[in-house]
């Protein structure tokens, strides 16, 4: 394991050790080219404990089927020696390594590239059957400073296959050290690509009904559920006020809040009290008023009705400061669930 235990307190940190965070960091310095290899410099366990912590300078190139790497490693990497620290020609001070286990969490830029410094590289065939993979490795660790112990090393080289089952999972066989046979699971994917694994409801059609200046307690009835279930809006209100109808509501559906106008403006719209010229729509937190989004009724109406091709309009539409009205002439709302 990688990193350190949070507490001693085995009730908070669970019984198992050597457990935090940390990260690593590679910065490409120029790409390939036909003849040049890429050139990446980069570092292991920034922020952790040290067990790991590691700096390298690496070359790539491709060649046919061929992938060629060959590098250079200082900490974790670097630990057999088996080139000279070319540091050290600049300073002696980096000829030694502080090797001792540090705080967890803190970044310690001090022993970079400090220390022995290790020659390793390796070379990967991609076989004409083309979930399979091969790989050969020569490594510059000598596993004689690991925590757990002096570990035998009886070869540097460690050989490996590769197989690709499907497209976000691989499954890999090895032997390494020249005595240990590995066997590991890699799965893969890209969370930009997941989407909610539920249907959401289609927005409600655009489907005018002429209604009086005040509507039937079953019409607003059914405007509060839909505004509640289709639109998002948690403990919804509708409020008549002149030739203004303001709905508020807090929006529990929709991290796009344009969505849930989208569709409430639609459900209101299709009972609109007569007389009614602006629509306002009160995003509410904590209950207490976030932002109004104000809709010309006109507009609206050419719009949901389908306007002529090259007669587009837009939209008469704004955000304002949040608007409640301070007294209302008639308003309706769903009580608040008690759980």
């Amino acid at each position: 394991m990688r990193t350190r235990q949070y507490s001693s307190v085995e009730a908070f940190s669970g019984d198992q050790t050597y457990k935090d965070k940390a990260f690593d960091l590679k910065l490409r310095l120029w790409e390939e080219s036909y003849w040049l290899p890429q050139v990446a410099v980069g570092a292991r366990d920034i922020g952790g404990t040290g067990l790991f912590d590691a700096e390298y300078l690496v070359a790539s190139k491709a060649w046919g089927p061929f992938d060629l790497r060959l590098g250079l490693g200082w900490g974790y990497l670097g630990t057999s020696g088996n080139v000279k620290n070319p540091l050290c020609s600049a300073s002696d001070k980096y000829c030694y390594r502080d090797n001792s286990y540090k705080q967890a969490g803190s970044i310690d830029g001090s022993q970079m590239f400090h220390g022995p410094a290790s020659l390793f590289g390796g070379v990967e065939y991609q076989t004409p059957w083309q979930p399979l993979r091969l790989k050969l490795e020569y490594e510059g660790n000598n596993y004689q400073q690991d925590f757990a112990g002096k570990l035998e090393q009886k070869s540097k080289f460690n050989v490996g296959a590769i197989y690709r089952v499907t497209d976000w999972a691989d499954v890999n066989l090895s032997y390494e050290r020249g005595n240990t046979f590995m066997f590991g699971v890699t799965l893969r994917t890209n969370f930009n690509d997941l989407r909610p694994s539920y249907n959401d409801n289609a927005r409600p059609q655009y489907q005018p009904q002429p209604q009086d200046a005040i509507l039937q307690h079953s019409v607003v009835a059914n405007q509060l559920t839909l505004l509640k279930y289709n639109a998002g809006l948690a403990d919804p209100q509708i409020q008549a006020k002149g030739d203004t109808l303001y709905v508020t509501g807090e929006q529990v559906k929709y991290r796009d809040s344009r969505e849930g106008i989208i569709r409430a403006n639609r459900i209101v719209m299709n009972d609109l009290p007569d007389g009614i010229k602006t629509i306002r729509i009160t995003e509410n937190r904590l209950n207490m008023p976030q932002a109004t989004t104000e809709t010309d009724v006109a507009s609206l109406k050419n719009h949901l009705a389908g306007e002529p091709l090259g007669h587009e309009t837009t939209l008469a539409q704004k955000r304002v400061e949040p608007v409640v009205p301070q007294s209302t002439e008639q308003g309706w709302y769903i009580d608040k669930s008690r759980l």
